[in-house]
């Protein structure tokens, strides 16, 4: 109100503008939540069309460019998903999940060292994130550490014992390390390329699983 007590126009139309960006960013979040059950689901199309229809009404939106990078690793397009990742990276620092899919593409990449410092960093904001500790030693163990991969994947076995990849990596780091008789070893090794199909493992993504300890939970 001015001193001759009529009503500044401006001071009515910021209250609106505030009201309307509240609402709109409501919306997005709605819609990254919706892309996010198709996510969870597999249905990895449907997700990104949505993630996509956010960062459309919002570029910056950091949950939308986070699990659109998610599925672009899982798409296997590992540069453009770093790219995503690490750009809402600032925004979601705090969220564990999001460093664990930053490593994951950057393993995916040969960033190695790289990888292994993000995964490091999600289990200094949570110790007892299983699935960190897991992919942790499969990139240790990929850059021939097999003492510190031991540690992981044992760690990893005592968080999330009902996860074969814990025991895969397990295995590999003791192989590495010579803890098994020859014989032995190529038995594992057949054991392990019969159970992924040759394929690396332990690339499992924060948005589709809980592996305890107290998380803080997204898109938020």
């Amino acid at each position: 109100m001015t001193r001759d007590g009529t009503i500044n126009a401006s001071a009515l139309e910021a209250p609106q503008r505030e009201n309307r960006a509240a609402r709109q960013k409501a919306g997005r979040l709605r819609t990254v939540r919706t892309g996010f059950a198709h996510h969870q689901a597999g249905r990895l199309r449907q997700a990104a069309a949505l993630y996509r229809k956010v960062l459309d009404k919002n570029p910056d939106d950091p949950n939308a460019l986070h699990l659109l990078g998610v599925v672009a690793n899982q798409r296997g397009a590992a540069g453009s998903a770093v790219c995503l990742i690490e750009r809402a990276l600032p925004a979601l620092s705090d969220i564990p999940d999001v460093h664990l899919n930053r490593g994951n593409a950057l393993r995916e990449v040969g960033r190695l060292a790289e990888a292994v410092a993000s995964y490091r960093r999600a289990l200094a904001l949570n110790p007892d994130y299983g699935m960190a500790h897991n992919n942790l030693a499969a990139a240790l163990n990929e850059g021939e550490e097999f003492e510190a991969g031991l540690e992981s994947s044992e760690r990893a076995i005592a968080l999330i014992p009902e996860f074969f990849g814990t025991y895969v990596n397990h295995a590999g780091a003791l192989m590495g390390l010579g803890g098994l008789p020859k014989p032995r070893q190529r038995c594992v090794a057949r054991s392990i390329s019969r159970l992924t199909g040759g394929k690396r493992i332990a690339t499992s993504v924060g948005c589709s699983r809980s592996s305890g300890g107290t998380r803080k939970q997204w898109p938020a």
